[in-house]
C-alpha cells in the first residue's frame, strides 16, 4: 500500500511542477477558420450594397481545438493533416511506460486469489471444528469450556483476516480504476467524426497539459455567416430558407441564427445560415453570396 500511494502521489506532484514550468508561456495559435474577427471588406461590401444578396464566409458548425488532459511525451502521432477520421479514433498517445507497468502490477494482484481462497478454507474448517466442540461440550462435557473458547478466538481471528484480505482486493480494485484512467489520460481520441486539419506535436516532442495539440473540423455541417442591416435583420426569420451561391455552387440553407444585438461600429446584425454538407465539398473558408 505505501509504494502504491507514493506512485500515484508521484504523478500528482511530477503534473502540478511541469504545470508550474509551462506557466507564462505562448499559447499555440489555432485560429484557422475562427469566426473573429468580421472581415472589414465584407462589412463595407454589405453596407455599400442595395441588393438583397450578401456576402458571407462560410464556417464549419463543429470545430475543435484538442489538448491533452495531462503533460507527457509524445509516443505516438496516429493522424497527419488532412486525415478523416471517425469518432472515437486514437489520434495521440503519451508515453505510458509507467501507468503500463503498475497497470500490470494490480492486475496480477487482483488475479492472484491464492491466500484468499486459503484463508476462506481455513476459516470454513474452524468453523466446522468450534460447531463439532461446541455439540461435544453441550452433550456431555467432554471437552471444556477453555478449549471451546480458544477455538472460538482461532475463528474471528481468521474472520478479521479474511475480512481484511477483502478489502484489501476491493481497493486493488479501485486502484485498477485509477490506473486504467491515468492510461485514459494519456491518449487523446476523436470527438467527432472529421477531418485533421492542424497538428502541432512531433513524436519525441513534449506536450504541455491544456495547450491545444490537434485542430480536428467536422465539414459535413457548416453555416454561412453574414452581416445585414437591421431593417433586412426585422424581415427575417428563424428556419426561412434560403439561396446561396458557393464557387459557382447552388444551393439551399436555414437561417439558424439572428443576433438579438447589433455591431456599434458598422449597425449591421449578423445572420447564419445552415446547411448540410455530406459530401464535403463545400470548403469552410470560402466567399458565399446569399440571397434573402
Amino acid at each position: 500500500m505505501p509504494s502504491r500511494n507514493l506512485f500515484y502521489l508521484f504523478l500528482i506532484l511530477n503534473s502540478l511542477l511541469l504545470a508550474f514550468s509551462a506557466f507564462g508561456q505562448t499559447r499555440t495559435d489555432f485560429s484557422a477558420m475562427s469566426p473573429e474577427p468580421v472581415s472589414e471588406s465584407l462589412v463595407q461590401q454589405n453596407i455599400s450594397q442595395n441588393t438583397s444578396t450578401f456576402i458571407g464566409v462560410v464556417y464549419p458548425h463543429q470545430r475543435f481545438l484538442l489538448s491533452l488532459a495531462t503533460n507527457g511525451l509524445v509516443d505516438k502521432v496516429h493522424v497527419k493533416e488532412g486525415d478523416f477520421v471517425n469518432q472515437g479514433d486514437v489520434l495521440i498517445e503519451l508515453d505510458q511506460s509507467i501507468e503500463r507497468i503498475e497497470l500490470d502490477r494490480l492486475n496480477a494482484l487482483i488475479s492472484d486469489r491464492r491466500q484468499l481462497d486459503s484463508t476462506r478454507n481455513r476459516l470454513n474448517i474452524q468453523r466446522q471444528q468450534v460447531q463439532s466442540v461446541r455439540q461435544l461440550y453441550e452433550a456431555n462435557r467432554s471437552v471444556s469450556l477453555d478449549e471451546l473458547n480458544n477455538l472460538r478466538m482461532a475463528q474471528s481471528a481468521l474472520e478479521g483476516e479474511l475480512a481484511s484480505l477483502e478489502v484489501e482486493r476491493i481497493r486493488a480494485e479501485f486502484d485498477l480504476k485509477i490506473a486504467e484512467a491515468l492510461i485514459k489520460q494519456r491518449t487523446l481520441l476523436s470527438p467527432s467524426d472529421g477531418f485533421i486539419t492542424q497538428i502541432r506535436p512531433k513524436t519525441g516532442e513534449w506536450a504541455q497539459i491544456g495547450e491545444p495539440v490537434l485542430e480536428l473540423v467536422d465539414t459535413s455541417s457548416n453555416y454561412i455567416r453574414i452581416h445585414v442591416n437591421d431593417a433586412k435583420a426585422s424581415d427575417l426569420s428563424l428556419g426561412k430558407t434560403v439561396d446561396f451561391v458557393i464557387e459557382g455552387h447552388h444551393g439551399k440553407g436555414q437561417i439558424s441564427f439572428i443576433s438579438p444585438i447589433a455591431d456599434p461600429a458598422s449597425g449591421l446584425v449578423e445572420v447564419k445560415v445552415s446547411f448540410d454538407n455530406p459530401d464535403n465539398r463545400l470548403r469552410p473558408g470560402l466567399k458565399a453570396d446569399v440571397k434573402l
